[in-house]
């Protein structure tokens, strides 16, 4: 397998997709008014949960690049469910959220950087 270097444009456009999908999917699952959730397994019955930890390690998009980036995702929520103990759900909310602002703010023209 050849590595691949995405930038620019592109590597913003899947960034954009999985904060989409992690946002869609992840926060419905949010507090105690949260929705259940199936998550189909490769083997066995699905497993029906509320826990956005366990959504956010079920999603497994179809695009290579798509899937490493939901794998930063759910690295993210780990290291968050490792120091703290508790707020995957926030965690991931708050940083697909992070995302879309930030597309929006570059979109709009403003220093990637600054």
């Amino acid at each position: 397998m050849t590595n691949v270097v995405v930038s620019g444009e592109q590597l913003q456009e899947a960034f954009r997709e999985v904060a989409a999908i992690v946002d869609s999917t992840v926060a419905i699952t949010a507090g105690p008014r949260g929705k259940t959730v199936g998550i189909n397994k490769p083997y066995g019955a699905p497993e029906i949960t509320k826990d956005g930890y366990k959504v956010m390690k079920g999603i497994k998009p179809e695009k290579p690049l798509n899937a490493a980036i939901a794998s930063i995702f759910a690295q993210s929520c780990s290291q968050c469910n490792d120091k703290v103990g508790d707020g995957t759900t926030t965690c991931s909310i708050l940083t697909s959220n992070m995302i879309m602002e930030a597309s929006k703010s570059i979109a709009a023209g403003n220093d990637r950087v600054g």
